[in-house]
């Protein structure tokens, strides 16, 4: 058998030696991430979403700074970014809407691709003051911070 170890963690596989498997710091537990994770966008704010073409004032002035992710559960892209992503950003809030098993699916998606114009995920949007300031796709966590700091790349 090679070094590398399957390590199974409820729903989730992990291929990967066991000197990477201690850099992991995410669990999985029933496909949901177990640390300090950003506030879901309710679902009622999506008939307001649909119907304004934006995100409701209560989520994009829900603090002075504030990014929206929109993305998909099995992007690799996303788990990277929810590895690292909390809660607790200093005078800054983030939410997010992973569509891929909301029962809203093709609604949610259909409106990011023709509104939004984004067929690539994760998709996130900044917003200060309640002004949409930046986009933007996968960042690193230093541009995430950087953006929903400043609205500008690094």
């Amino acid at each position: 058998m090679s070094s590398d170890t399957i390590h199974k963690l409820s729903n989730f596989r992990i291929l990967c030696d066991s000197d990477t498997l201690k850099n992991i710091f995410y669990l999985y537990y029933d496909e949901e991430i177990l640390m300090p994770k950003p506030q879901s966008i309710p679902d009622d704010a999506l008939d307001e979403l649909f119907e304004k073409k934006e995100f409701p004032d209560r989520i994009t002035q829900a603090a002075p700074k504030v990014a929206v992710i929109m993305t998909q559960g099995w992007c690799p892209e996303w788990v990277d970014m929810a590895s690292w992503l909390t809660d607790d950003y200093t005078g800054a809030k983030v939410f997010q809407l992973v569509y891929d098993k909301h029962k809203r699916f093709n609604e949610i998606r259909m409106f990011k691709e023709n509104v939004f114009h984004s067929h690539a995920i994760p998709y996130v949007r900044y917003y200060h003051g309640g002004t949409l300031v930046a986009e933007s796709f996968y960042v690193w966590e230093d541009e995430f911070r950087g953006l929903l700091e400043t609205g500008k790349s690094e």
